[in-house]
Parts: C-alpha cells; structure tokens; sequence
C-alpha cells in the first residue's frame, strides 16, 4: 500500500504494527480483508436489512380474492370472460393474466391461496422491502402470459392466484440465492436452501391436487418471481459488500 509503517515487538513476543493516523483505518481494512481470504471460513458479521412486514398488503390481498371470488358467483359468464386462456389473449384482450389471478374453482382453492400467498408477501416485504407485492403480481402476470404463450395453441383456460403465490416463493428464493453468492461469508446457505426446500414442498402438496391443478403456471410463476428476485438483490447486495468492506 505504500504506507510507512514501523514493526515492534513487545516483551512478551508479539509484534505491534505501528502506522500513522490517517492511514491506520485503511490499514486495518486491508488486514481483515487478508485474513477473511486466508480463512473462508469465518462469518464476517453483516447486518441484514428487515423492512416493515406491511400486513396491510396482505389484508387488500385477501379482500381482492374474496371480491373475485364472489362476482363469479354473482355475475354470470364473470369466470369465462377473465381466465387466462390463448385465444381471447389471440383476439386482444391481454387483461386475462392478470384477472386470472382473481378467479378460483371453489373455496379451498381460494382459502389456499389466501393463507399462503398473504403469508409469503409478508415474509417477501420483511426482506425486499415495499416493492415486494408489486413484483409478487408482475410474476403472477408474467407467469400466467408465458404458461400460455408455451401451451400454445392448446385451448386450455387456467384460473387462480397460485401463480403469483409461487411467484412470492420464488422471489424469497431468488433474492436470498443472489445475495448468498455475491456475500458467501456473510449469509448462511440455510437462509436460501430453506424458501426452495418449501417451494419443491409446496409443489408437491399443489401437485397432489389432482388434474385439474396447473404444475406448469406454479413452475413457470417461481421461476419467474426468481428472476425478479435476483435482480432486486443486486442493489441490495452490492450495499451489504459495502458494509462488509468498511
């Protein structure tokens, strides 16, 4: 580093590094940095950030399914004209990934994704901050388009907020896993095995539903809300390389 430096050994046998003052800080950072290198195994304490869990997201998540809920059985035809379906998207009426999200076949349908998807936007929110709902419902919405766009030209129409639900799951997972690679030293794997251990569980209990559950739109809404995970934890851990760096 090019800093003056002198080297005294005490009556005891160690030595004192000795620098002046305004270099010692840098000093001291370039030290940690070596010996974090030399031994990769020491956890370098970080401080993970914890956002509000904004339970009041989770509420208007519920009431929303439960209003979709009830106008399919109020207004007739309500479930034809909003399921996600190839065709009607063919004919311009591109509303349907999202009102999709609203729908469900019956009451257990409905209190499954209510209990989990409310559950998970309150974890997502605790870790990502605000912007989680609204990345929960783009991965629903861009879950439900690319299920779809790669069933085409089936004539097959799907209802149901598991998509964004999985979505939810997926964006834990993908942030947690972006976070864990660019900071190895500073967050557990357990933290990133722990959201796709329960997603490849929820899969499976999903999937036990019989034929009419879509395994496809719960895959494709995961894998999407993992890529919008992992892009939101880019900035995030670039700031937590900071922290540890100083």
């Amino acid at each position: 580093m090019n800093f003056a430096c002198w080297l005294r050994r005490t009556a005891t046998g160690r030595v004192i590094l000795l620098a002046e003052p305004d270099h010692a800080p840098r000093i001291a950072r370039e030290i940690a940095a070596y010996e974090r290198e030399q031994d990769p195994g020491v956890d370098t304490p970080v401080n993970l950030p914890h956002f509000p869990a904004q339970p009041w997201m989770a509420f208007l998540w519920a009431v929303a399914l439960m209003i979709g809920f009830v106008l399919q059985s109020r207004i007739g035809g309500f479930t034809e004209w909003g399921s996600n379906n190839f065709r009607a998207l063919g004919n311009g009426e591109f509303w349907r990934p999202l009102t999709a999200l609203f729908l469900h076949g019956d009451l257990e349908h409905l209190a499954g994704n209510i209990v989990f998807g409310a559950l998970l936007g309150l974890l997502a929110c605790h870790s990502i901050g605000r912007s989680a709902w609204p990345l929960i419902f783009a991965g629903g919405i861009i879950g439900n388009a690319l299920t779809i766009w790669i069933r085409a030209p089936l004539p097959i129409s799907s209802i149901g907020a598991s998509t964004a639900v999985f979505s939810a799951l997926g964006l834990l997972t993908g942030y947690g896993l972006l976070i864990a690679i660019r900071l190895p030293v500073a967050v557990p794997w357990s933290s990133v095995m722990a959201p796709i251990g329960g997603g490849i569980a929820l899969l499976a209990w999903s999937g036990a539903g019989g034929p009419e559950v879509d395994v496809l739109a719960h895959v494709v809404g995961f894998a999407v809300g993992a890529v919008l995970g992992a892009i939101s934890g880019v900035r995030q851990a670039t700031r937590l390389a900071t922290q540890i760096s100083e």
